[in-house]
């Protein structure tokens, strides 16, 4: 559509040296990043003291963690050609603590004040940071269950994944 050629590539965010495997890969297909959109994660509808910590734990090291380690590993060489785009897709919920969403919360206020403090260390160098941080997005996150406890406002002001994106680009 952008006269722009993609790839997807799967990596297991968990694992701290999957960025490496991928740049890997990137270089032997003769390619470049221009742009990282850290938006895996997932979350979960549960009060702290019902919430396992161990899933609390997981979600850290998929939503902001993995961020980490793929900016880690992508940004050097986008500092060195002068250019690129990193965008981390955070929700409200890392503005704003949420019931029932505390450990999510946590994972999306650390993606968040990652982005603010590296778009200040890189934006000299070419090299621009995007946070994103939409509001309730029609998605499975937002089961039966969880719908049923939203306030009205809260479901009537519910916006589709593609709004997401088309704002993003924008």
């Amino acid at each position: 559509m952008y006269g722009v050629r993609t790839e997807i590539i799967v990596a297991d965010l968990r694992d701290p040296g999957a960025p490496r495997a991928i740049m890997d890969e990137v270089a032997a297909r003769g390619m470049g990043v221009d742009v990282l959109v850290n938006n895996a994660g997932y979350g979960r509808h549960a009060r702290f003291l019902e919430w396992d910590v161990a899933d609390i734990e997981r979600m850290m090291r998929i939503n902001f963690l993995g961020s980490v380690y793929f900016t880690k590993a992508l940004l050097p060489a986008m500092v060195e050609r002068k250019r690129g785009w990193i965008v981390f897709v955070a929700s409200v919920a890392g503005r704003i603590g949420v019931p029932d969403e505390s450990g999510y919360a946590a994972s999306k206020f650390a993606m968040v004040g990652l982005a603010e403090a590296l778009s200040i260390e890189v934006e000299e160098q070419g090299v621009h940071v995007l946070t994103v941080c939409p509001g309730a997005v029609d998605t499975e996150f937002f089961d039966d269950e969880a719908r049923a406890r939203m306030p009205p406002v809260a479901k009537d002001s519910m916006i589709r994944p593609e709004q997401v994106i088309q704002a993003t680009f924008r």
